[in-house]
Protein backbone atom coordinates (compact mmCIF):
# COMPACT_ATOMS: atom_id res chain seq x y z
CA UNK A 1 0.00 0.00 0.00
CA UNK A 2 2.73 2.71 0.87
CA UNK A 3 4.57 1.89 -2.34
CA UNK A 4 1.97 2.46 -4.33
CA UNK A 5 0.76 5.75 -2.69
CA UNK A 6 4.40 6.65 -3.00
CA UNK A 7 4.30 5.97 -6.28
CA UNK A 8 1.24 8.20 -7.22
CA UNK A 9 2.60 10.78 -5.46
CA UNK A 10 5.49 10.85 -7.85
CA UNK A 11 3.47 10.26 -10.81
CA UNK A 12 0.93 12.98 -9.71
CA UNK A 13 3.91 15.56 -8.77
CA UNK A 14 5.81 14.95 -12.50
CA UNK A 15 2.50 15.60 -14.23
CA UNK A 16 1.18 18.60 -12.17
CA UNK A 17 4.60 20.16 -12.61
CA UNK A 18 4.44 19.27 -16.24
CA UNK A 19 1.28 21.04 -16.91
CA UNK A 20 1.94 23.99 -15.05
CA UNK A 21 5.10 24.47 -16.83
CA UNK A 22 3.13 23.80 -20.26
CA UNK A 23 0.80 26.37 -19.06
CA UNK A 24 3.05 29.36 -18.51
CA UNK A 25 5.11 28.33 -21.72
CA UNK A 26 1.65 28.67 -23.67
CA UNK A 27 1.14 31.89 -21.71
CA UNK A 28 4.22 33.22 -22.69
CA UNK A 29 5.86 33.32 -19.21
CA UNK A 30 9.99 35.02 -19.35
CA UNK A 31 11.55 34.38 -16.31
CA UNK A 32 13.90 37.10 -16.90
CA UNK A 33 11.50 39.59 -17.99
CA UNK A 34 11.10 42.43 -15.20
CA UNK A 35 7.36 42.49 -15.77
CA UNK A 36 5.00 39.80 -17.08
CA UNK A 37 2.60 39.82 -19.95
CA UNK A 38 -1.36 40.83 -18.89
CA UNK A 39 -1.79 36.81 -20.08
CA UNK A 40 0.47 35.67 -18.31
CA UNK A 41 -0.26 37.37 -14.64
CA UNK A 42 -3.62 35.98 -16.10
CA UNK A 43 -2.32 32.46 -16.12
CA UNK A 44 -0.74 32.79 -13.00
CA UNK A 45 -3.96 33.74 -11.09
CA UNK A 46 -5.47 30.86 -12.86
CA UNK A 47 -2.57 28.36 -11.72
CA UNK A 48 -2.79 29.99 -8.22
CA UNK A 49 -6.57 30.28 -7.82
CA UNK A 50 -9.06 28.94 -10.72
CA UNK A 51 -7.30 25.34 -10.28
CA UNK A 52 -7.73 24.85 -6.87
CA UNK A 53 -10.93 25.84 -7.20
CA UNK A 54 -12.02 23.48 -9.69
CA UNK A 55 -10.47 20.76 -8.12
CA UNK A 56 -12.21 21.21 -4.46
CA UNK A 57 -15.65 21.84 -6.75
CA UNK A 58 -15.04 18.47 -8.42
CA UNK A 59 -14.11 16.78 -4.94
CA UNK A 60 -16.82 18.02 -3.54
CA UNK A 61 -19.08 16.92 -6.43
CA UNK A 62 -18.18 13.37 -6.02
CA UNK A 63 -18.56 13.50 -2.14
CA UNK A 64 -22.12 14.53 -2.40
CA UNK A 65 -22.22 11.42 -5.22
CA UNK A 66 -20.58 9.22 -2.30
CA UNK A 67 -23.20 7.62 -0.68
CA UNK A 68 -21.11 5.19 1.84
CA UNK A 69 -24.04 4.41 4.34
CA UNK A 70 -26.30 2.47 1.75
CA UNK A 71 -23.16 1.08 0.47
CA UNK A 72 -23.08 -0.26 3.53
CA UNK A 73 -26.02 -1.43 4.37
CA UNK A 74 -26.24 -3.21 0.84
CA UNK A 75 -23.28 -5.24 1.71
CA UNK A 76 -24.43 -6.27 5.42
CA UNK A 77 -27.99 -7.48 3.78
CA UNK A 78 -25.95 -9.63 1.57
CA UNK A 79 -23.85 -11.26 3.74
CA UNK A 80 -26.52 -11.69 6.25
CA UNK A 81 -28.71 -13.38 3.39
CA UNK A 82 -25.95 -14.44 0.79
CA UNK A 83 -28.40 -16.32 -1.66
CA UNK A 84 -30.67 -13.32 -2.55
Amino acid sequence: MYSCTSFCMKVGGGIGSALSGWLLAAAKFHASALTQSAGCSNMLTFLFAGIPVLITALIVFIYFKLDVEKANTRLRAEKDHPLN
